[in-house]
């Protein structure tokens, strides 16, 4: 089992994580939740802490019945979102940092530690933890994994009952907004719609970006093999084998209350 808290004092502890990082399309989703502590366990609390681990270390199915359990037994949780326009004008660092700081203000609870999984502090004075795989350590991150992933899955899927063509065209229902193949070839065919990101979609469309009618440096690049996926020689190396975290581009961040704050980031 994953360690119920950071440290044992009478601090109220809030895990923060984030789902949608690397997508090409859609909102960005962030979690927050507070965890009950152990003395307050009851048999069916402490067998769902048992189970709570990293949302991508799960299935799909079990995540939807996790998350359930988060929304009954957590002491506070909440959901903070960001829009794709917002990425686009913002960055996908400040962005993040706003999903955080949305997570944290909807809150049944004001939390005086913030223990964040990755490398990004939020501007707030209280005490932070922010490292690498933290959502592989501490319940209450792995459980506000969970909450922002099943969040922005569910969201996708809602948009989609709304708009068949968007599972046509993109494929969304299989990637949920990540740049895979089939994703990619329909932005190529088909164009952008209005909640792909452009800010990521230049890594594809290059100058065409803004009409999504012209395949121009992406097509020319995937050449003949975007249809098999054999080769992706300089389109893919444009789009990153990190598509799916959005780890590229370093930027360091500096707090006095921040215990690790180094890491890389997409380019904003």
């Amino acid at each position: 089992m994953l360690k119920s808290r950071y440290k044992y004092d009478t601090l109220i502890e809030c895990g923060l994580d984030e789902a949608g990082r690397g997508c090409l399309w859609g909102p960005f989703y962030a979690g927050a939740v507070i965890w009950k502590e152990e003395h307050l366990w009851d048999d069916e609390l402490k067998k769902l802490s048992e189970e709570i681990k990293d949302s991508k270390k799960i299935s799909a199915k079990k995540r939807e019945r996790i998350y359930e359990g988060i929304l009954k037994h957590a002491k506070a949780y909440g959901v903070g979102i960001v829009s794709s326009e917002e990425i686009d004008s913002w960055g996908m660092t400040k962005a993040n940092r706003t999903a955080f700081e949305r997570a944290i203000s909807a809150l049944q609870i004001a939390p005086q530690r913030i223990i964040i999984d990755g490398c990004l502090a939020i501007d707030s004075s209280l005490e932070q933890i922010v490292e690498p795989q933290l959502d592989n350590t501490y319940i209450c991150v792995a459980a506000a994994s969970i909450l922002a992933k099943v969040s922005h899955d569910k969201a996708i899927i809602e948009l989609i009952q709304k708009d068949s063509t968007l599972q046509d065209k993109y494929d969304l229902e299989h990637n949920k907004g990540y740049g895979t193949l089939n994703h990619r070839n329909g932005i190529l065919k088909h164009g952008k719609h209005s909640l792909h990101r452009n800010l990521f979609l230049r890594k594809l469309l290059g100058n065409s970006q803004s009409t999504g009618s012209q395949y121009s440096i992406a097509n020319e690049l995937l050449g003949n093999s975007q249809s098999t996926g054999s080769q992706y020689s300089i389109a893919n190396e444009l789009l990153g084998n990190n598509q799916s975290t959005g780890s590229q581009y370093s930027i360091t961040e500096k707090s006095n209350n921040t215990h690790d704050t180094t890491c890389a980031f997409l380019d904003d």
